[in-house]
């Protein structure tokens, strides 16, 4: 059962391996959706005009974007490790504060 880590600065919480297996498995629903955001988010990067008077902005919002989708590609990554670690049960982590 996970327990709240008290040795940590940030909220954080001991889990045991299944417990992080479990937690990190999503639903092809909540993947599909994550998938139409990181869609949307690189659809914008794309279309994003440089602007002329203002290209520091331009450069933030572009590096804004690529941290969206970075993340919740980390989010579907972890979904996909968990999904393997069912399989085969050799790939589940070994530590369980992930």
């Amino acid at each position: 059962m996970s327990t709240v880590n008290l040795n940590s600065p940030f909220i954080s919480y001991n889990l045991t391996p299944q417990e992080v297996i479990t937690g990190h498995q999503l639903s092809l629903l909540q993947k599909q959706c994550i998938q139409n955001i990181i869609a949307s988010y690189a659809a914008e990067r794309l279309s994003r005009e440089i602007s002329v008077s203002e290209p520091l902005a331009t450069v933030q919002a572009d590096a804004k974007n690529q941290g969206q989708i970075e993340a919740l590609r980390h989010l579907l990554d972890l979904s996909d490790a968990a999904d393997e670690a069912i399989r085969n049960p050799s790939t589940a982590p070994q530590e369980g504060n992930s």
